[in-house]
């Protein structure tokens, strides 16, 4: 607990250095704000006490339209957040350490959310990505070790690394019709995962993306996935049958190590370039590959039983 504190704190150090302009500064109710150039508020910190808080709309008739970094740093009494429709943008870690946060309504006005928006908010059970966003950012639901549903809506292009990692209660993700990008460690340690549905528009995994999910049973890769990165699947104890697609280039090295139930791989492209240790102590695995394809030459550099593709 410590070392992920210790992380997240210094990151906050180096974020401060980014300075937003602003104009002048004041207080209204438990929030201090600032007036940016263009007379717009962003709020820069909340004071109060309270389980349930409303984000003001507006100060003194000049709309709030950001929420700035650390707002509610290691704030243990809010349980719940509406943000007012308006807003466009949340600062780098607003809700970090929010460990008693179980719910936030967040508008689809918000079109950027920043790092390690929502870091170990641990009792946030349910979210539901704005419309107006593109990517889920860098560690934005890291360590929400509660979290057991996630609504990603058409329009997500990008989902970056570790956005998701060690959401322990997370069971089930749909990732849709848009996403082309699953980023390092994106969902790795997800260890109740058990279902992911991933979408015909995605072209790569990123490395240890799926790390650590030993709970998933299986997995479809879709036509046009082109890369699947360094351990990408590494430890998913459960999965039993991979179909790698005729579109994917490169598998990187130990991709589907430790996946000790794995009964059948089946690899379409006879060019695909297969990683080193791919399917490390895949013991169970047979093979499927075309004649002289780079699948059929792996097999037998490892000793693994061989049937070929027609």
């Amino acid at each position: 607990m410590r070392i992920k504190r210790l992380f997240a704190i210094v990151t906050i150090i180096c974020a401060a250095f980014i300075v937003t302009p602003v104009f002048a500064a004041g207080v209204y109710q438990d929030f201090t704000y600032d007036t940016k150039e263009d007379g717009t508020i962003i709020i820069s910190k909340y004071n109060g006490n309270a389980e349930n808080v409303t984000v003001p709309f507006e100060i003194d008739g000049q709309p709030v339209t950001a929420l700035g970094e650390n707002v509610f740093y290691n704030n243990k009494k809010v349980r719940s957040i509406t943000i007012p429709s308006g807003v466009t943008s949340i600062g780098f870690g607003t809700f970090i350490f929010c460990e008693n946060l179980e719910l936030v309504d967040l508008p689809d006005t918000i079109t950027q959310m920043g790092n390690q928006t929502f870091y170990m908010c641990t009792s946030l059970k349910s979210v539901r990505i704005p419309k107006g966003m593109t990517e889920v950012n860098h560690g934005t639901f890291k360590y929400c070790d509660g979290l057991q549903e996630v609504i990603l809506h058409d329009g997500i292009t990008e989902i970056r690394a570790s956005s998701f990692q060690f959401c322990k209660s997370l069971q089930s993700i749909n990732i849709p019709e848009s996403v082309k990008f699953i980023g390092d460690y994106a969902f790795a340690d997800c260890e109740s995962l058990t279902n992911v549905k991933l979408p015909s528009t995605l072209e790569s995994i990123g490395d240890f993306a799926f790390q650590y999910c030993g709970a998933l049973t299986g997995i479809k890769l879709p036509d046009g996935l082109q890369t699947i990165g360094f351990a990408a699947f590494t430890s998913c104890r459960e999965l039993k049958e991979i179909s790698i697609p005729e579109s994917v280039t490169s598998i990187g090295q130990l991709a589907f190590n430790r996946c000790d139930l794995m009964l059948k791989v089946s690899i379409y492209s006879p060019n695909t370039k297969i990683g080193k240790e791919t399917f490390r102590k895949c013991s169970l695995a047979i093979v499927y590959a075309h004649k002289e394809s780079t699948g059929e030459a792996y097999a037998k550099a490892n000793k693994m039983p061989l049937v070929y593709l027609n």
